[in-house]
This record gives structure tokens, sequence and C-alpha cells, in this order.
């Protein structure tokens, strides 16, 4: 395999070992010569020479004994389980849990409507005053059989739902008579 110096890794292993032809070894010396770098990892691949060797100065028995330390430091409960394997089981029971809960608080009514779509009760856009509490509000939507569906606007304006269209009278009728209301309009 040829490095980005130009030297090829093969020929630099046989120089190491002595095998390289007359030419090879006069072009590696003159580099190192040259080249700071390349001499000191020259010094280091020499420093390596046992590990690179693939005939002779290899450690006898090396990865047998390696292979061995490695099963007489295994601890004896290991389970050997992938960790992938053990990640999918709990996103798995994560996925089953958030569809129960989803399915377990889904209501008939939507929670929200688009601005294109139609009030499916009848409603009533009004504004309180600004000096009105939140138990007086609550108390007044209470007596006018309303509930808050939306708001508030950026005008200040709240959306209130009743059940049908009598309600929807009455509860206007109400509204309007209140002093801690300031507006009402027909959605």
């Amino acid at each position: 395999m040829t490095r980005p110096d130009g030297q090829d890794e093969d020929q630099l292993l046989a120089y190491l070992r002595g095998q390289t032809d007359e030419d090879s070894m006069k072009r590696i010396d003159a580099q190192a010569d040259t080249d700071p770098v390349f001499r000191a990892e020259l010094a280091l691949m020499r420093g390596l020479k046992c590990a690179l060797a693939e005939e002779d100065g290899a450690a006898p028995d090396g990865w047998d004994r390696l292979s061995a330390e490695i099963e007489r430091t295994r601890p004896a409960n290991s389970t050997e389980r992938p960790l992938w394997r053990i990640a999918a089981l709990f996103l798995g029971a994560a996925i089953l849990l958030q569809s129960a809960f989803l399915v377990s608080t889904s209501r008939d009514e939507p929670l929200f409507r688009t601005v294109s779509e139609e009030p499916a009760l009848p409603s009533l856009a009004i504004a309180f005053r600004t000096d009105a509490t939140l138990a007086e509000v609550e108390t007044l939507l209470g007596t006018a059989g309303a509930r808050i569906v939306d708001g508030p606007s950026a005008l200040g304006l709240y959306w209130v739902a009743f059940e049908n269209d009598a309600a929807r009278q009455s509860g206007q009728i109400t509204l309007e008579a209140s002093p801690l209301v300031s507006l009402v309009a027909e959605d």
C-alpha cells in the first residue's frame, strides 16, 4: 500500500527486516536523512519490530496467551447479551406504554380547532374588563352556562361555548348584563 510520502508499506517492512534490494534501501535511507518525521517513524517501527515481524522475532504463542488471559479475567456471571437487544427491549416497552397512554386519554371531542373549521358548539367572543378577577370570571361563566374554549387573542378576546343555541341565547343575555364583560360578539 502506498503512503502519502510515496513510500510503500511492504517495502518499509522489508527494509526493517533487512530483506529489501539495494535501490530501495538507498532511497529509504536518503529520505530518512532529509525528513525528521520519516526518520522518527522508522525508529518507532524498529522499536515495534517484534510486533511487525512476519517470521522471526514474533512472540511465541502470543495470541494464545492473550486469549487465555481474556478468558481468565471474564466475569463468571456474564450473560453475553448484546447491548442492542437490551436497548430494543426498553424501546419496545416505551412504545407500548406511550400507545396505551394515548389510547386511554383519547376523547371524542377535538382538543383544538383550525381557523378554517367551524366550531361544533354555539359560541360567543367576549372581552372581560381588565380589573375582573379569575374567581369572578369563573362564577359568571358558570352562571351563564358557558366555558372558555379559546383565547385570549391578541385583542384580549375569549371564545366561550354553550351546549346548544337556547343556552347560548340565555347566556348571551347574562354576559351582556354583567359589569365584568366589556364586549360580547357573535362568533
